[in-house]
């Protein structure tokens, strides 16, 4: 996320540098965060992918167990 944002800051920095015009320096500024928020966006989503293929797995798969237990009257009979 610093360095996203440390490029814009540099990208603004020559942007204001070669057209002698303040604000182009907030645009670099701008560019810098958007892609620091994409980043971690981008990493969010690949846990997230890999989250719900382990979820996938039958040793892990306990919400299916748990939502097929709601269903059931029986409380004596247990499957471990």
């Amino acid at each position: 996320m610093v360095v996203a944002v440390l490029m814009g800051v540099g990208i603004g920095w020559l942007l204001k540098s070669l057209t002698e015009v303040a604000w182009t320096f907030w645009i670099g500024v701008g560019i810098g965060i958007a892609a620091a928020i994409l980043n971690v966006y981008k990493a969010y989503a690949k846990q997230y992918k890999d989250y719900e293929e382990l979820a996938k797995e039958p040793r892990y798969a306990i919400k299916k167990q748990l939502d097929d237990d709601e269903d059931d009257d029986d409380y004596a009979q247990t499957n471990y």
